[in-house]
């Protein structure tokens, strides 16, 4: 019998503003993290990645493309294949056994976000965790975040302080 591990898709987003990161607490895994949570059937994962964060806490947000300045993307001619934005991870997590959930894994993007221009600042308690909020580097201890969200918020604080304004969205 060919048992094979489910996988399925998901999405991180760590939202960013004025050197802060945007993190809710997360109940049912008792810790902060960023807004995310599976993408749909046949959706993008950079449409979900704004879905989540809009879902989650109330914020919308652009993704902001985390290929660095170095990199020269390929000539695209009209009618070419759309390129959609690079998150600044793709990982592989393995998802434990839960009552009614079986061990799978998931394939998680990971992205890096701003506000979107005109979008309130302002985070909603959507799902019932804890209140979400703005977190500068000098707080995270304090929440007692995983050293990988540390480190994916360290990137994500570099990807948008060098977008210099720049978002990605489904343009690109």
């Amino acid at each position: 019998m060919d048992v094979r591990l489910r996988r399925e898709y998901a999405v991180a987003v760590f939202v960013v503003h004025d050197g802060a990161v945007l993190l809710h607490y997360h109940r049912k895994l008792a810790r902060w993290l960023p807004p995310g949570g599976h993408a749909d059937p046949d959706e993008l994962p950079d449409i979900a990645a704004v879905r989540e964060t809009r879902e989650e806490v109330g914020i919308e947000v652009n993704v902001v493309d985390a290929v660095s300045g170095e990199h020269r993307d390929v000539f695209r001619p009209q009618g070419t294949p759309r390129r959609l934005p690079s998150p600044m991870g793709i990982q592989l997590e393995d998802i434990p056994a839960r009552p009614g959930n079986p061990a799978h894994q998931h394939i998680d993007f990971v992205y890096a976000a701003k506000v979107a221009s005109g979008g309130s600042l302002t985070p909603t308690d959507v799902e019932g965790g804890s209140a979400p909020g703005w977190f500068r580097p000098d707080q995270w201890v304090t929440l007692g975040l995983t050293p990988e969200v540390v480190s994916w918020a360290e990137a994500a604080i570099r990807i948008v302080g060098r977008s210099q304004g720049k978002g990605a969205g489904p343009q690109l």
